[in-house]
């Protein structure tokens, strides 16, 4: 299991409350029927700002589970050149749009697996890796209590798994990353009643040609074991 593996560098007592969390909330991503969710992910680099606002849901189980939809809406891009695009998968099938115009695809070559656009379970993945870990009780985010789980992920053994994770590898083409990256950085809000990861920070930098960037990806958990809208 997911958890017994986690956080593999801590011990002592917030090392095990953290696996507590973690295992509870393994349990429940596993029963989850249906989700959606909001993120961001912003990049600072020379002074400049650029963002990538993502959202989309999916169905994990059931007779529809894999049907799934995304968008990606983008700010500060230089020279005004924004975009917003749009996806949605249905009996294993992509289709896409970018500004309104819809992208063609061939009949074969496009189908997507159940899980692949599902962010949820790549926050619960990310957990996995981090260490030095503290744990805050009675935290209260977007009017729920729960507990926050900080901590320094453990690069180098992320990077070998991130290429597993569709959702970052998309978002963040990592699985050809060649660059340097520095510590990354994470906090994950684990909500009392449900046992789930409702939302999460991560913050990074990254060098690559010459250049430096600050990235800062935030994450919601919006709805559970509900209809999707739009599917």
């Amino acid at each position: 299991m997911l958890a017994a593996a986690a956080l593999s560098a801590c011990s002592g007592e917030q090392g095990e409350r953290a696996q507590q969390l973690l295992t509870r909330a393994e349990a429940a991503q596993a029963k989850l029927r249906s989700a959606t969710f909001d993120a961001k992910v912003t990049l600072t680099m020379d002074g400049r700002r650029f963002s990538l606002a993502i959202g989309g849901g999916g169905y994990l189980k059931g007779r529809r589970a894999g049907d799934a939809l995304f968008s990606v809406r983008s700010a500060g891009v230089p020279g005004g050149q924004n975009f917003e695009l749009h996806g949605v998968v249905r009996r294993g099938r992509l289709s896409m749009s970018m500004n309104g115009q819809r992208f063609p695809f061939p009949a074969t070559g496009t189908r997507t697996r159940p899980g692949q656009l599902d962010w949820s379970g790549a926050m619960l993945e990310l957990a996995r890796y981090v260490k030095d870990v503290r744990v805050r009780e009675g935290r209260i985010v977007n009017g729920e209590r729960g507990a926050t789980v900080t901590g320094v992920v453990d690069t180098r053994e992320l990077l070998k798994a991130v290429s597993k994770l569709d959702a970052f590898t998309r978002a963040a083409n990592f699985g050809g990353f060649d660059g340097k990256l520095s510590d990354i950085h994470a906090a994950l809000f684990v909500a009392e009643g449900s046992g789930l990861i409702r939302s999460a920070l991560v913050t990074m930098s990254i060098e690559a040609q010459g250049k430096s960037a600050d990235i800062e990806i935030t994450y919601r958990l919006r709805s559970t074991n509900k209809r999707v809208p739009g599917l």
